[in-house]
């Protein structure tokens, strides 16, 4: 399936693929791309049927006494409508298939431009998930991180609680502010990770880096449908795009070499 990412059953993951197919620049481009190469090989088709071309030109002028019409007719009329019509038709043989290999070598690279529109949506589709996961970790931590923050300071309040009471000394204090600190350096740390997962979603989908992202903790199921078949096939290299997207452009090569002999 092309919207592969389906099957995890999120829709937040969804809509963020979907805002980054719609909004990617690289696409766009790719997409450009596609289009030069599409109206090159209608370009190059035309060349296999007869070119014909047919003109009208009317023009309403004085006719000069001296000029062509007035000499050999004297009852021409001094100002006129003259119309000029010109009709040409024009068509090669293309006997050793030139026109025919030029027209093939631009469909060839309209598919490879096709293929790695492919092969980008596939890199950004994964990109995206990468990110999008790694950002429901990093949310998940520091939910975690901010429990132990709790608790750590929980502790330390008690420590102190005995401290005045004279029922402990001041060392356990001590570690209680230390496990404190620490677990503000995890939480720190696990927040700076989550602000660059959220840059990296909206450059993906062509957001200012500025935009904010709400993002909840997502629950996914335990086991996926993920089936790998137990024997994979040569047949798995020609779903790359990025291969087949070579393919083409060597099938192209070729068919300029035709044209050249």
């Amino acid at each position: 399936s092309d919207a592969w990412w389906e099957i995890f059953e999120s829709f937040e993951l969804n809509q963020m693929i979907q805002a980054a197919l719609e909004n990617n620049p690289t696409i766009h481009s790719v997409r450009q791309k596609i289009e030069e190469a599409k109206q090159k090989a209608q370009i190059a088709k035309s060349k296999l049927y007869p070119y014909i071309f047919f003109d009208a030109d009317g023009t309403w002028s004085f006719i000069s006494k001296q000029g062509l019409q007035r000499a050999y007719n004297p009852n021409f009329p001094k100002q006129a409508q003259i119309i000029d019509l010109s009709l040409s038709f024009n068509y090669e043989f293309d006997f050793w298939d030139k026109h025919r290999n030029i027209y093939r070598s631009y469909l060839s690279l309209e598919q490879a431009e096709r293929a790695e529109l492919s092969q980008i949506q596939l890199i950004i589709g994964t990109a995206v998930c990468r990110t999008y996961f790694s950002l429901q970790a990093n949310l998940l931590k520091q939910k975690i991180f901010q429990d132990l923050l709790a608790i750590r300071t929980h502790i330390a309040h008690l420590q102190k609680a005995l401290l005045s009471c004279a029922i402990d000394d001041l060392s356990p204090v001590l570690i209680a502010n230390q496990e404190v600190h620490s677990a503000e350096k995890l939480l720190c740390s696990i927040e700076e990770e989550i602000e660059i997962n959220r840059h990296l979603l909206n450059l993906f989908m062509g957001k200012g880096p500025d935009e904010r992202i709400e993002s909840s903790i997502s629950c996914f199921q335990e086991s996926l449908p993920l089936v790998i078949p137990d024997t994979l096939s040569l047949d798995l290299l020609s779903r790359r795009p990025d291969l087949m997207a070579q393919i083409w452009r060597l099938e192209g090569l070729a068919a300029e070499v035709g044209a050249a002999k």
